[in-house]
Parts: structure tokens; C-alpha cells; sequence
């Protein structure tokens, strides 16, 4: 991948500071399926990008959702349609597809514990606080994409947002999922990176993501998260109060 490799490893620690408290729970292999979609959407080598779609979906099945958006990136700056890189996830397409043939239950009972169920205003608040002030990493993430590919190539933007609609519909562990979207917010905080006059932007997400509170959202639970720059546990004045985690 060409660019500067120093805005590269800063684009990192500035979308890493939207993600880091949304990802709490990385002792349940949130880090690894998130370290997969980056080698799938920045890996200058192809093989590592088909091997990375074909590990992925089997330690987190969210990976298959954000994978067209990952490959979308990729596309970005390769400007090369990876339909190789996709081919990967196929052997675990036809796993899955046979799984449910033969009577898998697994997805009827998570379509039970959707936002259907939960309602969509704890999804929307979920997904706002996994990001923060990182939309604005994100925003200059689809910019990015949608000014390097050719204009026949943006409707592909469908398929990465039906996995992001997917993901956000299936996971009652909203902030926790909205990770997900991570090499979007790469891409866009390595785009502002990449500018003197914009490294501002880009820091004043980092810090402020860090000094804002922050609460783990799941279903119709709310959990508040002490920020790293807060007081000690308990003197941190929430600016409304919320039930906590169950």
C-alpha cells in the first residue's frame, strides 16, 4: 500500500481511540477479527487478504458483515476490484449454508435478540457512542472512498451498507459492534493525516475521545464506562443517569 507509512501507523492510534473503549470486551476476540478486516482491506499482498477473509468469519461471524465494506477500502486505494480477496469467505458460506440446510438454529434464535425486538433507539445510540467524535474519521473515510473508485464502482457502497445494516440489525451489543467499521475510520484519519493543516483534526478526535464518557450499550441495557481521563470510580458526575448492565 503507498502513502506515507508515518501517517499510516497515526491513522491507526487516531481511529484506535474511537474503537479502543467500544472494544473492552477484546478478551472475546473482538482484537482479532478487527486485526483480519485491516489485513483485508490493507494488505499489499493478495494472499493475505484472501487468507484473512477465510479466518475471519470463524472467530467472529460479524467479519463476514463488514467484509464489503472492508474490500470497498481496499478497492480505494488499490483501484482494483478484489474479487479474489472476497473469494475467500466462500468455504465458510457453503458451511453456513449447509448448517441451516440440515436444521442450525442458531440464527433464528439470535434473530429473536434483534433491534426488531429491542427497538431502534438503542441502536442508534450504541452506534453513535461506539464512535464518538470518530464519525468524523469515518466521514472522511467515505469520502475518500467515494473520490478514488469510478463512478460505476460507488454502487458497491450497497453491498458494504446492507453488511453495516446487517450487523447493526443482528447485534443487540450495539457499541460493541460498531468497531466493525474500523478500516473506514484507518482510511479517513490516514486521508486527514496526510495534511500538515489536518493532523489537527485528526489528534482533536483522538484526545477528546478518550476524555469523553462513555457507555456499553447492550439490548436495552446501559452501562457507564469510566473515561481514561475521568476521576476516580465513582466521582465521575454522568450527565444523565442510566440503569446499569445487568
Amino acid at each position: 500500500m503507498g502513502g506515507n507509512r508515518a501517517a499510516w501507523v497515526a491513522a491507526l492510534g487516531l481511529a484506535g481511540s474511537a474503537a479502543w473503549l467500544s472494544s473492552v470486551e477484546m478478551v472475546q476476540f473482538d482484537g482479532w477479527y478487527l486485526a483480519l478486516l485491516l489485513v483485508a482491506a490493507f494488505s499489499p499482498r493478495t494472499a493475505a487478504a484472501w487468507a484473512a477473509a477465510a479466518l475471519g468469519p470463524w472467530i467472529d461471524e460479524r467479519f463476514v458483515l463488514f467484509l464489503p465494506a472492508a474490500l470497498l477500502v481496499r478497492l480505494a486505494w488499490s483501484r482494483r476490484l478484489p474479487w479474489r480477496e472476497l473469494s475467500g469467505v466462500g468455504f465458510y458460506a457453503l458451511a453456513r449454508m449447509a448448517a441451516l440446510f440440515l436444521g442450525e438454529a442458531g440464527l433464528s434464535r439470535q434473530l429473536g435478540l434483534t433491534v426488531l425486538g429491542w427497538g431502534a433507539g438503542g441502536c442508534a445510540v450504541g452506534w453513535g457512542l461506539g464512535w464518538r467524535l470518530g464519525w468524523v474519521l469515518l466521514l472522511a473515510g467515505a469520502w475518500k472512498v467515494f473520490g478514488s473508485v469510478r463512478p460505476w464502482q460507488r454502487w458497491l457502497s450497497i453491498g458494504a451498507a446492507a453488511g453495516i445494516a446487517a450487523a447493526a440489525a443482528l447485534a443487540i451489543d450495539y457499541t460493541r459492534t460498531a468497531p466493525g467499521l474500523l478500516p473506514l475510520a484507518v482510511l479517513g484519519a490516514a486521508h486527514l493525516s496526510s495534511r500538515t493543516r489536518r493532523m489537527a483534526v485528526a489528534v482533536a478526535v483522538m484526545l477528546l475521545n478518550f476524555a469523553l464518557p462513555y457507555w456499553h450499550i447492550y439490548g436495552k441495557d446501559f452501562a457507564p464506562v469510566r473515561s481514561v481521563f475521568s476521576a476516580p470510580p465513582g466521582t465521575w458526575v454522568m450527565p444523565f443517569t442510566m440503569p446499569p448492565l445487568n
